[in-house]
C-alpha cells in the first residue's frame, strides 16, 4: 500500500513537472480500469509464485501478458509480421520446456494463477493503450488510483499497518 501511495505521488509530480494537460475523462476511466486489472495481475502472480512452481508461473504469466495485447492488436489492426510470430513461438516453446522439467505432474494451483496474472497484465496493457497517446502520466495516475481502491480495503482489513515491535528491523 505504501509503494502504491508513493508511486501515486511521484506520478502526479511527474505529470505536473512535464506540464502534461489533463486528458479527457474517458481516458482517465481507461486508466482507472487498467489499474484494477493490473492489481488482479499482481495479486495472482504473487500468490501463484507462493503456491506454484516459479518455472511455470513466471513464464506463463509473462507470455500471456504479451500475447493478449498482440492478439487484441491483430483483431483491431491486422496481423503482425513474421518476426513477431517467431518470437511468440519461441516463447511458447520456452514455457513448454520450463514447465516440462522435473516431475511429471505440474503444480495446478500455480498454473491457474499464472493464467489469471497474465490476463490481468495483458488487460492492463490493452486498457492503458486505450487511454490515449497524448497523455502518459495522468492515465498512470488514474491506474494507480484504481489499484489503491483495491489495495486499501485489503490492507486495512488485515489489522494495524505498522507493527511497532518489528519496526527496528525495517530501519
Amino acid at each position: 500500500m505504501i509503494s502504491h501511495a508513493v508511486g501515486l505521488l511521484l506520478l502526479i509530480g511527474l505529470a505536473l513537472v512535464w506540464g502534461e494537460p489533463l486528458p479527457a475523462m474517458a481516458d482517465l476511466g481507461w486508466g482507472l480500469a487498467a489499474g484494477l486489472a493490473g492489481t488482479v495481475g499482481v495479486a495472482a502472480l504473487n500468490r501463484g509464485l507462493a503456491v506454484g512452481r516459479m518455472g511455470v508461473v513466471a513464464p506463463v504469466s509473462a507470455v500471456l501478458a504479451a500475447a493478449l495485447p498482440a492478439l487484441f492488436g491483430m483483431f483491431m489492426e491486422g496481423l503482425p509480421g513474421t518476426r513477431t510470430f517467431i518470437g511468440f513461438s519461441l516463447a511458447v516453446a520456452g514455457i513448454w520446456l520450463a514447465a516440462g522439467t522435473g516431475t511429471a505432474t505440474m503444480a495446478r494451483p500455480g498454473l491457474g494463477l499464472a493464467l489469471l496474472a497474465g490476463c490481468g497484465f495483458g488487460v492492463f496493457f490493452i486498457l492503458l493503450h486505450r487511454a490515449g497517446a497524448r497523455a502518459v502520466f495522468w492515465p498512470l495516475v488514474a491506474a494507480r488510483i484504481g489499484s489503491l481502491v483495491v489495495v486499501l480495503p485489503i490492507v486495512y482489513s488485515q489489522g494495524p499497518l505498522v507493527q511497532t515491535k518489528r519496526w527496528p528491523l525495517v530501519v
